[in-house]
Formats: C-alpha cells, structure tokens, sequence
C-alpha cells in the first residue's frame, strides 16, 4: 500500500491559496445550511488526488459539501467544495481539490480575506421535503457532482443525481418510530 500520496502539486501552486496575513476580519455568517457527504473512493484515485507530503485515510474517502450563506460580507451567496481525505502526520484533514461560488463577489472576497481560491460556478442546494440534493456545475457547464440524501430508501433518485450523482438513504426495512429516534439508531444527525 502506497503510504503518501503521488500527485505533482506543481501545477496545483497557481490556484493554492496563498496568505500574507492573518489580519482579515472574521465574517459572522447566520443561517447558514450546510450539506456535507463523505464517501469512499478507490485506492488508485485517492493516490492520484493526494500531494506527496499527506498521508492517505483507510478508507479512502471524498468529502463533498455545499453551504448556502444567505447574509454574509460579501452578500447572499453559494459554496460548494470538493475534498479528498488525507492525513498531516497523525492529524486527519480534507485536501481541497476545487471550490465553486456562486457569485464573484464571493469569489473575490474569499481569495482577498483568506487567499481561498475559487472559480464562479453554478451551486445549488435544494429541499424536497425529507430530501435534499445538492450540486455543482462549473461556469463552463460541465457539471462536478450531484448528491441526495433521502430519509427513506434511494430508489428512484438516479433521475435527480444523474448515473454519476451519488445517493444516500436507508435502503432496508424493519425500522419504524418517530425521527430523531431513527436518526440516532442510525446515528445521522439531522
């Protein structure tokens, strides 16, 4: 088993974020919604994704997550980012891979402040009643990733997450009682 990652972050140096500072002002954001899923990727692509000096995770594992911040600094806006799992020494950690905001004003500020380095991109987080789905589909049109996350069985949401898009819900019988009882046998948090 490889037990660094292999991929040359050479080409990676011109979109890294870079901080000269830390003097930038914190951002007190209400509200927010976050969708995060962690899910297991194959060894080879893990490898790929990982620079030399991190360590990989048993499992390998992406971590996907969309944030929707509804008043912030630099006004209403959409996060989404892609990170693979990894580890510095001992200490776990999420090498991001891609970030996508839905306005440039975000975009902007985010680099400005903190030298987090994102392209404009199409983000969505949408509720359909017990469900929700998040997305991202970059400026180009090319889409990232789809996510569901349905409090019953996942059947039938292929057609809202595409073949690519992934789903997660209880795809099994014999549990019944109110919610958060099912939430916490289940151990999800809602």
């Amino acid at each position: 088993m490889v037990l660094v990652g292999t991929r040359n972050i050479a080409p990676l140096l011109e979109q890294a974020p870079m901080m000269d500072g830390f003097d930038a002002e914190p951002w007190a954001c209400e509200r927010v919604e976050i969708l995060q899923v962690t899910f297991e990727i194959d060894d080879g692509d893990r490898e790929s994704l990982v620079p030399k000096a991190l360590h990989p995770t048993i499992p390998p594992a992406a971590i996907f997550s969309v944030s929707r911040y509804p008043d912030s600094p630099a006004g209403p806006f959409l996060l989404a980012q892609v990170k693979v799992s990894c580890r510095a020494a001992a200490l776990p950690r999420g090498f991001l891979l891609r970030a996508y905001a839905t306005t440039q004003e975000a975009c902007e500020a985010l680099g400005r402040n903190w030298g987090f380095a994102c392209a404009r991109g199409d983000v969505r987080l949408q509720r359909y009643h017990d469900r929700i789905v998040g997305s991202v589909q970059a400026h180009d049109g090319r889409e990232i990733l789809r996510v569901s996350i349905e409090a019953g069985a996942t059947f039938g949401w292929t057609r809202y997450v595409g073949i690519d898009g992934r789903s997660i819900g209880v795809d099994r019988f014999g549990a019944s009682a109110p919610a958060e009882v099912i939430y916490e046998k289940l151990g999800l948090v809602p």
